[in-house]
C-alpha cells in the first residue's frame, strides 16, 4: 500500500508540473496568435517572413499544447488506476482482518463447546431427577437434551479442529 500511495503522490506532482507547463504553452500560443500588426495566423496576401516564422511558432505551440493535453489525460488515467488499486488493496486488508477475527471467534466457540455440552449433560441429569414433580424442570431438561442432540458433537468428545 505504501508503494501505491507513493506512486499516486508522484503522479499528482507530475500532473501539477504538466499543468504549469500547459499554462506556459497556452500563453505562448496566445502571444503567437496576437502576432505583429498585419499578421494573419491563417496566412494571406500580407504574409511576410516574420509572419511565417510567427505562424511556425503558433503551430509548434499548438503541437506542444496538444502533447501536454495528451500527457495530462494519460496521467489522469494512471492516477485513477493507482487510486483504484489502493482502494482494492485497502478493502482486501480489511476483509483479511475481519476473516482472521471471525476465525479466532469460531475457534474460541469450538474450544468452549465440549465443556458446555458436558456441563449441560450434568444439568440435564439433575433437572431430570426432579422433573417428575416439577414441570418446568422437566421442560428445561428436554430443552437441554434437544440442544445437545443438535450440536452433532458427543458431550465428551474433544473440539473439532
Amino acid at each position: 500500500m505504501q508503494q501505491l500511495e507513493t506512486t499516486i503522490v508522484s503522479l499528482a506532482k507530475r500532473g501539477e508540473q504538466l499543468v504549469a507547463k500547459r499554462v506556459t504553452a497556452q500563453a505562448a500560443l496566445d502571444s503567437g496568435n496576437s502576432g505583429p500588426p498585419g499578421y494573419s495566423p491563417v496566412g494571406g496576401p500580407r504574409r511576410s517572413t516574420g509572419a511565417r516564422q510567427a505562424a511556425g511558432c503558433v503551430v509548434a505551440a499548438t503541437s506542444d499544447l496538444a502533447g501536454i493535453d495528451d500527457a495530462l489525460a494519460v496521467l489522469a488515467h494512471q492516477k485513477a488506476e493507482g487510486e483504484r488499486q489502493l482502494a482494492a488493496e485497502s478493502e482486501r486488508i480489511k476483509r483479511a482482518t475481519a476473516a482472521d477475527k471471525l476465525a479466532k471467534q469460531v475457534t474460541a466457540i469450538e474450544a468452549a463447546l465440549p465443556a458446555y455440552l458436558e456441563q449441560s449433560r450434568a444439568l440435564t441429569d439433575a433437572l431430570s431427577e426432579i422433573g417428575h414433580w416439577h414441570f418446568e424442570s422437566g421442560q428445561m431438561a428436554g430443552f437441554l437434551q434437544n440442544t445437545r442432540a443438535r450440536s452433532k458433537l458427543p458431550p465428551t468428545s474433544p473440539s473439532r479442529s
